[in-house]
């Protein structure tokens, strides 16, 4: 008669340390490190405790399941030196309109496996490599560059203003990565066009950056973004976009009006700070930007046309 050696005490009280920094997720190489014998481990997966996630692989039966347990599973079935990239780094990084259902992963090994797609690649720098909540992620520069070969030009643009917005990168180390390191690789079209394009501050919403897009395709002039308005050295409003040789203003959307009673006076004094220094205001709502013919490019359209600008 056999017997086998149950898994138990200091060894299996380390592998489950371990696991709970991995998101539920541990190596073979690691549980033997740990302590616990071949044996032991075989055991784990025969009874159930244990699940096999990939080869080498482990998760207990208890630890809850999820995208990030996989994202986990995958890093570490690759090795070291892989790193969760493309859509699945956005989502780590918190770009919006980024999804991932599936676990994207980058390395130099050429692999295959359930729910992961693996992007082969010559070894990632330092440079290129992060960590966030214990995930090893590409860098948030060669994860908008990844990004731009994978989803919607505006998509990308989205997460590039976001990334932007919130200090994660500038437009001077992205503009290293549109030089010779980018050449060849997908996406860096797109990539160097939307930087090459990029003459304003950051968008605050998707819808921003819709509405940027809607103007350029309809070959209207483009309008200064986040345009700051100013009298006798006061701050009188910040604009979404606007045209100042017209004093022309653009507010898309308009939610920014109509935010209790705190918020709709002190809307109502700007706009009326806006209108004493001859600016006019053109709201653009989401529903005027729907539809084959959108009625946001016409009334932009007439309010260019129209002529008017501040008399001299």
């Amino acid at each position: 008669m056999v017997t086998v050696a149950v898994a138990t005490g200091p060894s299996l009280v380390r592998c489950a340390a371990l696991m709970g920094k991995q998101h539920g997720v541990i190596t073979r190489a690691q549980a033997l490190k740990a302590g616990l014998s071949r044996r032991q481990i075989d055991h784990l997966l025969g009874t159930g405790m244990w699940l096999r996630l990939h080869r080498g692989v482990y998760a207990t039966i208890e630890s809850p399941s999820g995208w990030h347990q996989r994202a986990m599973a995958a890093c570490l079935w690759a090795g070291p030196g892989a790193a969760v990239s493309h859509r699945s780094a956005g989502l780590l990084w918190k770009l919006p309109g980024i999804v991932s259902p599936f676990v994207e992963i980058t390395t130099t090994r050429s692999l295959r496996g359930p729910g992961v797609v693996v992007h082969r690649s010559e070894p990632l720098s330092r440079d290129e490599l992060a960590r966030i909540a214990g995930f090893p992620v590409t860098a948030v520069e060669r994860t908008l560059l990844s990004l731009s070969a994978v989803v919607h030009p505006y998509r990308f643009e989205v997460a590039l203003d976001d990334a932007l917005r919130r200090g994660l990168t500038s437009l001077e180390r992205l503009q290293l990565d549109v030089e010779a390191p980018v050449r060849g690789r997908a996406g860096a079209a797109v990539f160097r066009k939307s930087l090459e394009s990029y003459r304003h501050s950051p968008l605050e919403s998707p819808l921003e950056r819709r509405f940027l897009r809607m103007l350029r395709a309809a070959g209207l002039p483009e309008p200064e973004a986040q345009y700051e308005i100013h009298t006798a050295g006061r701050l009188v409003a910040r604009v979404d976009f606007a045209y100042p040789g017209l004093l022309l203003a653009i507010e898309v959307d308009g939610y920014r009006w109509h935010s209790g009673k705190h918020h709709l006076d002190r809307d109502r004094d700007r706009r009326n700070d806006l209108t004493e220094l001859r600016w006019r205001i053109l709201h653009v709502t989401h529903e005027a930007m729907s539809g084959p013919e959108p009625r946001a490019i016409d009334l932009v359209r007439r309010a260019l046309s129209s002529g008017w600008a501040p008399p001299p």
